[in-house]
């Protein structure tokens, strides 16, 4: 993968500081991370505050108002994207289907012809998740009352339903787990979910989405135990066990994304590979380059991307996915999923 020019708006991301970043705590369950010549510390620059995103604007992935660092265009991403009905989706067109709150319903989306995909429209409203398709647990794996798992039925991105997700405690918060939905995938996966954040990406290490790999099929286990796609230092992160994409500092962070809150649903689309150790992440049809990364192609970018090439999972092969909000240090939130679908191809944000 060849350099790639970066769309980042001048407000979009609060601006990080290379002050000493202390609101991450460590896994409990995880080993200490390997060295890395790139910090991983940060902090907030003083008057620099989260932008607002609690209106529907439009999200347009060809601009560079997009408040996104993100891939300028889908050829210069090499082989990590594959064509999709819908890439870079207007996300308001998308929002004038969804249920949010006011009583009206959209359309559901198409699962028929994915491997996996749950839309959550079966499930019975103020109930869980289909027990015989998801597992909720505390990511912890200790008890908490007040972080819950529930099908909704006040707001969807489609259909009526959804998963409401309220955690972030001190018992870090809850997930519910699928661990056969990659039976029937081969090496490369594409995954898309869509999300509705009540609350921005905390300073704090928080997790909402867990892919459990079969790298770390040795390790005591625990549900939020795998590649997590993290909410840190205000943005988008993949995290395993410490080893951060991008870098956890001013430049790294510079090429991820916060995503818009409530009560815009925001889809997000990432990638595996196994064979090539590739991984990839899109919101709203845009491709993050901060969390793009290719073993075989990608420049080495000290400060951005050089912790995650000293120390990525290998293989990187999901044997399970998990959505949720685990807190390792506070940062609560209310989050709906709806739409979860896995492919062999990219899925894209449309049926």
């Amino acid at each position: 993968m060849r350099d790639v020019p970066l769309m980042i708006h001048s407000l979009g991301l609060a601006r990080i500081s290379s002050a000493a970043f202390v609101g991450v705590a460590a896994w409990s369950c995880a080993a200490s991370p390997p060295p890395s010549s790139g910090s991983n510390d940060a902090d907030v620059a003083p008057g620099m505050e989260r932008e607002a995103a609690a209106d529907t604007s439009t999200i347009d992935a060809s601009s560079h108002d997009s408040g996104m660092a993100a891939i300028d265009s889908p050829d210069e991403a090499s082989g990590l994207v594959n064509d999709a009905n819908g890439n870079g989706e207007d996300a308001a067109k998308r929002d004038g289907a969804s249920n949010n709150g006011d009583g009206e319903a959209g359309v559901a989306l198409g699962c028929s012809s994915l491997p996996f995909c749950d839309d959550f429209e079966k499930e019975t409203t103020g109930g869980p998740p289909d027990p015989s398709v998801w597992t909720v647990t505390t990511g912890c794996g200790m008890t908490d009352p007040t972080s819950t798992v529930t099908v909704d039925g006040t707001q969807s991105n489609s259909g009526k339903k959804s998963i409401k997700v309220v955690g972030g405690t001190n018992t870090c918060g809850p997930l519910l787990t699928n661990t056969t939905a990659f039976a029937s995938l081969g090496d490369t996966v594409y995954g898309r979910f869509f999300a509705r954040f009540t609350s921005g990406m905390p300073m704090q290490h928080t997790a909402l989405l867990v892919l459990g790999l079969s790298a770390d099929a040795g390790v005591a286990q625990n549900p939020s135990n795998g590649l997590q796609l993290t909410g840190q230092s205000q943005v988008l992160v993949w995290n395993w066990h410490d080893t951060t994409l991008p870098n956890i500092d001013t430049q790294g962070t510079s090429q991820s994304v916060d995503p818009p809150l409530a009560p815009q649903w925001v889809c997000i689309e990432f990638e595996t590979s196994a064979t090539t150790g590739a991984i990839a992440a899109w919101v709203d049809g845009s491709q993050i380059a901060g969390l793009t990364f290719d073993p075989t192609t990608t420049t080495l970018q000290p400060g951005a991307n050089n912790t995650w090439s000293s120390g990525h999972p290998t293989p990187l092969r999901p044997a399970s996915i998990s959505f949720g909000w685990v807190s390792y240090g506070g940062g609560t939130n209310t989050v709906w999923f709806d739409d979860v679908a896995l492919s062999g191809s990219r899925i894209g944000c449309t049926p």
